[in-house]
């Protein structure tokens, strides 16, 4: 006669590794009351794949004192729905966290989410400052797993995006009738001054405003002919 025990549970690790089931059996025949019959089953089951992906995006390079925004996409990969699934981010040193979408505590950026449908998926984004020396490498990583019934977290999936803090530099030069050095005119001589700004940095830079200002005495205010969609602003003697 053959009896069978039927288990039914859910299967939790990281990709990759194996889980080992241990069946033991004990039993005392009818023939022989006084002996004790024991066996014993092991079955190596390996997780070859995870039922969520996990993504993390985060600016390649950025500046000091930049805000930036991180970026983590979850799906469902099964055709079932995954409940109690829940995502950590942790951000590197010298972050500081202005708020998230859904929003948390800044200082626990921990989601449990909901139950994602089959083949759904949901993001969490993450703003806030970013601070550092150029060169600087700023790590930031996301976990995505499951808790046991024990409260122990048990990592699915975990990525890790870099940011790394660039060198942000302007140049500027200004001459005056093609020269850098000091210029001497006569009374009523035309002068052409122009000013030229230049990134020296890694990152691009927007919104450039050039403003170039005069002082001292002998400019006449109605000579001033600015290029390049600029104004004269007499009362502060300043070419905007």
């Amino acid at each position: 006669e053959a009896t069978t025990v039927t288990l039914l549970g859910r299967l939790v690790g990281e990709e990759g590794t194996a889980a080992l089931f241990t069946a033991n059996v004990s039993l005392t025949p009818e023939n022989a009351p006084d002996e004790r019959v024991r066996g014993s089953k092991v079955v190596t089951v390996r997780i070859d794949t995870v039922p969520i992906d996990l993504s993390l995006e985060a600016p390649r390079q950025a500046s000091s004192g930049e805000r930036v925004k991180i970026s983590v996409v979850y799906q469902n990969r099964t055709t079932v729905d995954v409940v109690d699934a829940r995502v950590v981010v942790t951000p590197p040193e010298g972050f500081s966290v202005e708020a998230s979408e859904p929003a948390r505590d800044v200082r626990e950026l921990t989601w449990d989410l909901p139950p994602i449908p089959q083949h759904g998926e949901g993001t969490i984004t993450i703003t806030g400052f970013i601070e550092g020396q150029p060169g600087d490498v700023r790590p930031f990583t996301a976990q995505l797993g499951f808790l046991s019934p024990t409260g122990k977290f048990l990592v699915q999936r975990n990525v890790q995006a870099t940011t790394t803090i660039a060198r942000r530099a302007l140049t500027l030069t200004q001459t005056f009738n093609k020269t850098r050095d000091s210029l001497k005119v006569n009374p009523g001589d035309t002068v052409e001054g122009i000013v030229s700004a230049k990134n020296t940095g890694d990152i691009g830079l927007r919104n450039l405003i050039v403003n170039s200002t005069f002082s001292g005495t002998g400019l006449n205010p109605a000579t001033v002919e600015p290029a390049s969609g600029g104004f004269y602003d007499s009362r502060a003697s300043t070419i905007r």
